[in-house]
């Protein structure tokens, strides 16, 4: 073989290689969803982003709750009625977490 042959041929299984890995940790990302629902989706990861950051964190007013259905009811029933909720989450905040614990939870 040719020093050029070869080198194009390692650049050649470089370069698949390389794409191999790009696009397999793209699809293994977790986040990434083809669907229509698009904004559901956004609502339910940024619903559970709230919920880790400002109801379970250490100084939260569930610090480091285990979250069983039960909690998940719970927290989703005082969203528009508990005062600490209502003053520390916008509505908008407290809409994507309900969001969040129903699907999550398969709640009603």
């Amino acid at each position: 073989m040719t020093k050029q042959l070869l080198c194009r041929l390692l650049f050649i299984a470089f370069a698949s290689a390389s794409l191999t890995v790009v696009s397999a940790s793209s699809f293994a990302s977790g986040s990434f969803s083809k669907s229509s629902s698009g904004s559901l989706q956004n609502s339910y990861n940024h619903g559970k982003s709230i919920f880790y950051k400002k109801i379970i964190c250490k100084k939260c007013p569930l610090p480091k709750a285990s979250v069983t259905m039960g909690v998940a009811k719970e927290v989703v029933a005082a969203m528009d009625s508990d005062k600490m909720l209502m003053n520390k989450l916008s509505d908008k905040e407290r809409g994507a977490v309900t969001h969040y614990l129903k699907k999550r939870y398969k709640l009603n």
